[in-house]
């Protein structure tokens, strides 16, 4: 029997995988087994080979994150965010948040795999924070991304005081307070209040108004008194220091004449040759104004019944005379709204000389000299709340195929559905009544108050 040293028969056949198939079929050859066989063996040791080398792996060091960004949530905390883009053996096994401190990179923080964000809370109000990510495993650091910052926002402080407070008095019961804002970014007011002084429990809240505002008009003020006020502004850092107090006197309510109640026309106001100004009894001043002054103002020329204002045909034209109406109530407030005009400068003019205005003239006079004669355009509501201060308060309706229209807003309740409150000659007349009794919600007036 012959005896065959098989290690150095196989050895002799080289290596690597083309080298291991022949070895192991001189094998099976001097063995004396089928090839058949041979074959099965030999897929199973190819097998056995790629398990091996899939189990040893090579770790490498971690990617760099991705879509590293940084961005304030206080004034003294930074949210750091980013995401990962790596599996497997080469994920990271920790990432570690770094800081510039002003000379060099600081780990602030090492976080476990998976994290993708980290807020600073260490952070100064007012200052730019920079950060870049490093992730790591066995392998070793990551290379880190570019490096982002954020910029926290500056520190709130209260407000500061209010400037140039002053209040005056616009009519016998209401006294306007102005002042000015001087506060500005992160410190400026979210509110201010507007506090009155009450002998008998002493600085009251009267008004919380939105920021900015620079303005509040009280009417609830006694005729011929003097009311205290002052002003502080607020924000989410406390209340800012009061400037000092201001105060107004309002006029006493001089013997304005008899009083009506609207369904009589004094004496003096029933003149029919509608272009001659009326000379009524009742008048106010800008000093002298008051709701109750208004009021009686309006209702002496008792528009219902007045022959002045009532419809008629004049050279067989249909004439009525709601811009007559307007006329007279304005005049009687020391506001005029002119029937006569000098075009060029707006000026009112004697009647007959210059240019008659009808409806649609007159808001076109409005619209153009308005406010060089104290009236201001305001809302529907404003003309409300104007007109229960005592101050003359007008509808103007211009209409772009036909007659326009005009009605006096006199002192009452608003009327969410029916509007202000009004008076107006046309072809109805009526001391008492809504706007849109009158004018369609879709009509486009426009709303006027004298100062």
């Amino acid at each position: 029997m012959r005896t065959v040293t098989l290690g150095r028969t196989v050895g002799r056949l080289g290596g690597g995988s083309a080298g291991f198939q022949v070895r192991m079929a001189v094998l099976w050859t001097i063995l004396g087994l089928s090839t058949g066989v041979f074959a099965q063996e030999n897929q199973l040791a190819e097998g056995v080979a790629m398990s091996l080398a899939t189990t040893r792996a090579v770790i490498t060091k971690p990617n760099p994150v991705t879509n590293l960004t940084a961005t304030a949530v206080s004034s003294t905390a930074i949210k750091v965010s980013w995401g990962l883009n790596y599996t497997g053996a080469s994920r990271e096994t920790s990432i570690n948040v770094l800081k510039w401190n002003g000379s060099g990179w600081v780990n602030i923080a090492t976080l476990a795999p998976g994290a993708t964000q980290y807020t600073d809370t260490a952070v100064l109000a007012g200052s730019t924070v920079y950060y870049y990510i490093i992730t790591v495993n066995s392998a070793g650091q990551g290379v880190p991304g570019n490096y982002v910052y954020a910029t926290t926002p500056a520190a709130i402080t209260r407000p500061n005081p209010v400037t140039n407070l002053t209040a005056t008095a616009v009519s016998s019961t209401a006294i306007k307070v102005s002042w000015g804002l001087n506060s500005s970014g992160a410190s400026r007011e979210t509110s201010i209040n507007v506090l009155k002084w009450n002998p008998s429990s002493g600085w009251v809240n009267i008004a919380t108004l939105a920021a900015g505002v620079t303005a509040y008009t009280d009417p609830a003020v006694a005729a011929g008194s003097t009311a205290f006020y002052y002003v502080i502004t607020v924000n989410s850092a406390g209340v800012g220091v009061p400037a000092n107090y201001t105060y107004a006197t309002t006029p006493a309510v001089s013997n304005a004449g008899p009083t009506y109640d609207g369904t009589t026309p004094a004496p003096g106001v029933t003149n029919t040759n509608a272009g001659i100004p009326v000379n009524p009894p009742v008048t106010s001043t800008t000093a002298n104004r008051s709701r109750a002054a208004y009021d009686n103002v309006v209702n002496q020329f008792a528009v219902a019944n007045n022959p002045r204002y009532q419809k008629r045909n004049i050279n067989g034209v249909a004439a009525t005379f709601c811009n007559i109406f307007l006329w007279d109530v304005t005049r009687a407030m020391n506001a005029e709204i002119p029937h006569w005009v000098n075009m060029t400068t707006g000026a009112p003019t004697a009647a007959g000389s210059g240019t008659e205005l009808g409806a649609n003239a007159t808001a076109d006079w409005m619209a153009s000299f308005g406010t060089k004669y104290g009236w201001r355009q305001v809302s529907a509501q404003q003309a409300q709340n104007n007109a229960n201060l005592g101050q003359p308060s007008v509808v103007l309706y211009r209409n772009q195929s036909g007659e326009g229209h005009c009605q006096v807003v006199r002192p009452g309740t608003y009327s969410s559905t029916r509007g202000a409150y009004i008076a107006q000659a046309g072809f109805i007349n009526t001391n008492f009544g809504y706007v849109r009794d009158f004018l369609p919600a879709n009509a486009g007036e426009t709303y006027w108050s004298h100062n």
